[in-house]
């Protein structure tokens, strides 16, 4: 009689590895196709995503989704806030969020760590507006009598 006995192979990829921000990202991209987002959306939130990776490895902040936490978001938000204008800081938060909830979609995370987290704050920026001494040099120039000249005013 023969005896065979069973043997378990195992793979050496780790459930970590598949968790890793940068082995996800590729799979979010393929669904961000499959969604039909533009071009320039989906070059944006990989950029993003890939600038938080770079910043998680740069802190030496894990990098396996499962273990971020929002004190790594927050950080990383902050870092944004000193280094861009607020809007970037804003845009990027944005991106993440997008991340976070596909991985919730698709049980890569049993939740978000950005639950409850607010976007960063973006002041309004008042537009500038020429002076009263400007916009006289300026219609000055546009003092004539041809048809080019009074179209040049009425725009101004």
């Amino acid at each position: 009689m023969v005896a065979i006995r069973n043997t378990v192979v195992t793979s050496s990829v780790t459930r970590s590895m598949v968790s890793d921000l940068a082995v996800l990202l590729p799979s979010w991209e393929r669904s961000l196709r499959a969604r039909n987002r533009s071009a320039k959306t989906i070059r944006g939130y990989l950029k993003d995503a890939e600038i938080f990776l770079a910043f998680l490895r740069g802190q030496a902040m894990p990098t396996d989704v499962t273990a971020i936490g929002r004190e790594h978001v927050e950080a990383f938000v902050a870092d944004q806030l000193i280094r861009w204008k607020p809007k970037t800081a804003q845009i990027r938060y944005n991106s993440l969020l997008q991340f976070f909830k596909w991985a919730l979609e698709e049980s890569e995370v049993p939740r978000s760590p950005m639950v409850n987290m607010k976007p960063p704050c973006v002041p309004e920026v008042p537009v500038p507006v020429v002076g009263d001494g400007d916009l006289a040099k300026l219609l000055k120039t546009c003092s004539g009598r041809t048809f080019e000249d009074r179209r040049d005013a009425a725009i101004l």
